[in-house]
């Protein structure tokens, strides 16, 4: 594997990050398609061993994917290059989008689109769900560590729910225990929900009471930062992560701002982790939308920092791969949890649904990926919020 300049890993990645639509999965097969086929860099089996150990980390996984890669090219300068280029150029595109949404209203960045696109966001997050369900839930011990996702019903309950599912994974190992396991975490994660007071209740993110502004700015940046050290399995979990914003008391954002935010976050290039960008602008402003960004991935840089060097160990740890797993599982059951609660308080128009089968019907069908489908989803539940009565 041949050493490259770090001028032209930067390049390659800012390059990458503006044309990066579709998520974590898009960005890794556009990755592949670069680095390895056009480009490279390095063999595939190289590539996929950097994704795997991407994989055992917390954070967005393609943008920790695509440090490793800048680390193999370019060493510790590529790393930092490769995160810079994947990363400012998207969060520099979201925040001129926020500051329109909060200087001119949602019309001025085209949100009355946002009728259709958020239903259309629900349909690529509920057709990632079961693909990921598919890959990760495959035994009773696999559905055991999903049935802990309940705990993300709970205000705070997603941090548990990951803390207990990597903390159980990594202890039992290669251990097999059979149903008993998936009936214990299932009682568990239900008596956690019932012992907070959560449950169903917290499903509408529309009735907030209350909203206070500017969040101090530790607070912004202790909870982004929870938020990418903690956050394993698809981006689509960050969705989860954000829910508490609009429960706290006071509340950091509105019900409207939420799912605004994560249709942004769905619509535009590079990491979907940008969405925090938008948050802190809405929040605090300019200085808030840097504090979020660094805060959220600031994990991750560091994580990858220690991991490069010891990309060959990391394999093959018996307990690591197995925590692993069971965050993975976890993380499943995650994303069912977010489209039931993004279900729940988006879906009550006609337009609404007639966007959500458009764009599920193309995800469905084949006939495009996720752009596809949220482009067609938007246009189809504008039109129709247009024709039909709401």
């Amino acid at each position: 594997m041949g050493r490259g300049p770090v001028g032209e890993v930067f390049w390659a990645f800012v390059q990458l990050g503006l044309l990066g639509f579709g998520g974590p999965a898009a960005h890794l097969a556009l990755m592949d398609s670069e680095f390895v086929e056009r480009r490279g860099w390095m063999p595939r089996e190289r590539f996929l061993r950097a994704v795997s150990v991407a994989n055992l980390l917390p954070g967005p996984t393609s943008t920790e994917v695509a440090m490793l890669l800048g680390y193999q090219r370019a060493g510790f300068a590529g790393l930092f290059a490769a995160g810079a280029g994947f990363i400012v150029p998207p969060a520099l595109l979201v925040y001129g989008l926020a500051e329109a949404y909060v200087r001119f209203g949602s019309g001025a960045v085209g949100l009355g689109l946002l009728s259709g696109l958020v239903p259309a966001a629900l349909a690529v997050i509920a057709d990632a769900a079961v693909r990921f369900w598919r890959t990760v839930v495959r035994d009773s011990r696999g559905l055991g560590f999903a049935f802990l996702a309940l705990f993300g019903l709970s205000p705070g309950g997603v941090l548990a729910a990951v803390g207990a599912s990597a903390a159980i994974g990594a202890y039992l190992g290669s251990r097999r225990p059979g149903w008993a396991w998936p009936v214990l975490a299932g009682a568990v994660a239900i008596a956690g929900v019932a012992l907070w007071g959560g449950g169903l209740g917290v499903l509408d993110v529309t009735g907030v009471a209350e909203v206070s502004r500017p969040v101090p700015l530790a607070a912004l940046a202790g909870y982004f930062a929870t938020v990418g050290a903690t956050l394993y399995g698809s981006g689509y979990v960050l969705v989860s992560f954000l829910q508490p914003l609009v429960q706290f008391d006071p509340a950091w954002l509105t019900g409207r701002e939420l799912l605004d935010a994560v249709a942004i976050g769905q619509v535009t290039p590079g990491p979907l982790f940008t969405t925090a960008t938008f948050v802190g602008r809405v929040t605090n402003g300019p200085v808030g939308a840097l504090v979020a960004t660094v805060a959220i991935f600031l994990p991750a840089v560091v994580a990858v920092s220690l991991a490069g060097p010891a990309l060959d160990r990391l394999e093959g740890n018996g307990r690591v791969e197995a925590a692993l797993s069971a965050l993975a599982a976890t993380s499943a059951g995650l994303i069912v949890v977010t489209a039931l609660m993004l279900g729940l308080a988006v879906l009550r128009t006609p337009a609404a649904w007639f966007a959500l089968v458009v764009s599920g019907a193309i995800l469905v069908l084949g006939r495009g990926g996720p752009m596809v489908a949220m482009a067609a989803g938007g246009a189809a539940g504008w039109a129709a919020s247009l024709a039909l009565p709401s």
